[in-house]
């Protein structure tokens, strides 16, 4: 009889060849079960910085810089109560003192998803990962909150019965297993859909935000523009879901351009560009798995849970779930006991990052708050002290740098507290205090100064 793999993974995107490739690497037998063909359109184009180290683990920074993608170096703003816009730049990061990220932490790329997704997954097949491709799910064979078998069809075949002793949804939006135990729970307040579509020969920003992603509200939703080339760049329209049947009505092109016409600056960065894909639509972006484990399966990426796209959390926050699966997996493997506290710990470590994140995207959605008070907010969620480093909080937040839980934070704070201030749990620690007095004390001015607006044509 046929060994069973030491773990399958359902679904060969970002967060499921991230799993592979890291568990692969450990020298563990693993299966990824893709169901569509590479390369295939994605939505979620723009990364963030707080993956890079994470590309030096998966072994792929060196084909990502070789792949040309578009460096992305921050955000632009036209959002709250101010009309003007306002920006952030990651490399603030490094450059206040005591540095809070390394340089190579403070850029990102914004991506060909289909591209990208492909050069992921083949890096996981190349660390030993077997990836058959496409191969669907059509079963799930359950005992209570187990997995016992998977029923895979592969192009039109008979289906095949495979077995694991841990498995990964790393299915997305499909949510193999939370769908079928009926664990999803959408956000009655993040209900959006989106219109978007691509251009080419679109007009950039000038300056140092040329390569920013730039994000513009309108009276009932907000417009992305993330520039993919010197030319060609992703532009969409996010609204309530409750305006499904206008954009029926209407028709996606219409509803799409009469939305973008109310921005002041993505509609004129177009406006002499030429539409090179059709119109696509998504919903029903923001919802949380009531668990993020079974007895033998761990829910990663969208699988699990996914927040609406406004601060670009979606491929970043699928990654690092994936690795945080990777390693709980891999010590369940080494040590089969410890399963379930480790399966417990990425439960509690992932739902405690994932429910910050989309509690600070629910108030980013007010629209009536000017600028420092996003800054405010992000200082009360990563437990900044007295009333300092504002913008440090929120250009941080918005990096996509991880802080997952207490223990995490422990080690975080201990290598960045000077920028970022001390965190509760280490206040009476005496060896952190003598760091902390040893460390100088940072410029403020240097972290909270003004921010330049883009820079605009004459």
């Amino acid at each position: 009889m046929r060994r069973p793999w030491d773990v399958i993974v359902v679904g060969g995107g970002p967060a499921g060849s991230t799993a592979a490739n890291l568990l692969a690497a450990r020298g563990r037998r693993v299966l990824v079960l893709e169901k569509d063909a590479f390369p295939r359109h994605h939505i979620g184009e723009s990364l963030l910085p707080g993956l890079s180290p994470l590309f030096v683990r998966l072994g792929v920074e060196g084909a990502l810089k070789r792949a040309g993608f578009f460096v992305k170096s921050g955000g632009s703003y036209i959002w709250g109560r101010s009309k003007e816009p306002w920006s952030i730049t990651f490399a603030d990061l490094a450059e206040a003192p005591g540095y809070m990220v390394g340089r190579e932490e403070t850029w990102a790329w914004h991506v060909e998803r289909a591209r990208f997704d492909a050069l992921l997954l083949a890096a996981a097949r190349r660390r030993g990962a077997v990836v058959r491709q496409p191969a669907a799910v059509t079963g799930v064979e359950t005992a209570g909150d187990r997995v016992r078998g998977l029923s895979v069809r592969r192009d039109g075949g008979a289906p095949e019965r495979l077995t694991a002793r841990l498995y990964v949804d790393a299915t997305g939006q499909a949510g193999l297993l939370s769908s079928r135990l009926g664990w999803r729970r959408y956000d009655s307040r993040l209900r959006h859909l989106a219109v978007y579509t691509y251009y080419e020969g679109a007009r950039l920003f000038t300056g140092p935000r040329h390569n920013h992603i730039f994000i513009e509200n309108i009276d009932d939703g907000w417009v992305w523009f993330i520039p993919l080339s010197e030319t060609r760049v992703s532009v969409g329209v996010v609204t309530s879901l409750g305006e499904a049947p206008r954009v029926r009505q209407a028709g996606m092109e219409a509803f799409f351009l009469s939305r973008l016409a109310r921005t002041r600056q993505a509609s004129r960065r177009v406006r002499s560009a030429r539409r090179v894909e059709p119109f696509r639509l998504e919903r029903d972006w923001s919802y949380r798995s009531r668990r993020f484990a079974g007895g033998n399966f761990l829910l990663a990426g969208d699988a699990a849970a996914f927040i609406d796209p406004l601060l670009s959390y979606g491929v970043t926050l699928a990654m690092h779930s994936a690795e945080l699966a990777a390693d709980c997996i891999e010590g369940a493997l080494a040590r089969p006991r410890a399963r379930a506290d480790l399966f417990g710990h990425y439960e509690r470590a992932h739902g405690a990052r994932f429910d910050e994140l989309r509690d600070f995207t629910k108030f980013f959605y007010d629209g009536n708050r000017d600028r420092d008070s996003y800054f405010w907010k992000a200082r009360r969620i990563l437990d900044h002290r007295g009333n300092r480093y504002a913008r440090a909080a929120f250009t941080f937040l918005v990096s996509g740098h991880p802080h997952w839980d207490s223990l995490y934070r422990r080690g975080y704070f201990k290598r960045f507290f000077p920028p970022l201030g001390l965190p509760k749990e280490l206040a009476k620690d005496p060896r952190f205090l003598k760091a902390v007095a040893a460390s100088g004390r940072p410029d403020l001015a240097l972290i909270d100064e003004p921010l330049p607006a883009p820079a605009r044509r004459r």
